[in-house]
């Protein structure tokens, strides 16, 4: 699937600025389709890039996710089902903060 080869590109530390911006065009063509992600990991990945040291990686996933203002539901939910597992532990680090 299209999407799972996105996802692992996504990992290329070396090409990062190009494969956020093919994530976000393909994030774009699927829009009006409303395709989820069978893994929300490279949803995890963009917002990762928000933070990113590198300041072209961290416009382009900025650019991506000024881009989903009409679709959130789109990040949010894979997100959301992720936290509610069953399976999901969060546990207090130093300064009470959750981590999941």
């Amino acid at each position: 699937m299209f999407s799972d080869v996105i996802t692992q590109a996504l990992s290329d530390q070396k090409h990062q600025e190009h494969n956020i911006n093919k994530f976000n065009k393909f994030w774009k063509l699927t829009s009006d389709k409303n395709v989820q992600f069978a893994d929300p990991i490279c949803i995890f990945n963009m917002i990762g890039f928000l933070d990113s040291q590198t300041p072209a990686v961290r416009l382009s996933s900025k650019s991506w996710l000024a881009g989903t203002t009409g679709h959130l539901k789109r990040i949010l939910d894979p997100i959301l089902n992720v936290l509610l597992e069953e399976n999901t532990i969060a546990e207090k680090g130093v300064n009470n903060e959750l981590y999941f």
